[in-house]
């Protein structure tokens, strides 16, 4: 894993703070018993993927600067988005990330 979509989460996190005190980090991770996050017309397994919760968008690297509704994310960038949980990115998780 590159940990690239990590990196850049924390780098937008920190501008999509000053846009919305309430933005944060998620990761998009596979359900049991799936084994890896796959992305739309990429051809890479993540056993994880991180993207920025801001306002009322994900913003990341697959949705590109304009980000992407929240309550419709999965289902445009992700292989079988009911194979797929979300959760908030703690502060611990982000050494493994």
């Amino acid at each position: 894993m590159s940990g690239r979509c990590a990196q850049a989460a924390r780098a937008l996190l920190t501008t999509a703070i000053q846009l919305d005190r309430r933005a944060h980090a998620v990761v998009v991770e596979p359900a049991s018993p799936a084994i890896y996050v796959l992305a739309k017309g990429l051809a890479v397994r993540w056993f994880h993927h991180v993207t920025v919760d801001v306002a009322v968008h994900r913003v990341d690297a697959l949705t590109g600067p304009d980000g992407h509704p929240r309550t419709s994310y999965l289902r445009p960038y992700f292989e079988h988005p009911e194979a797929h949980v979300e959760r908030p990115v703690e502060a611990d998780d982000w050494e493994v990330l």
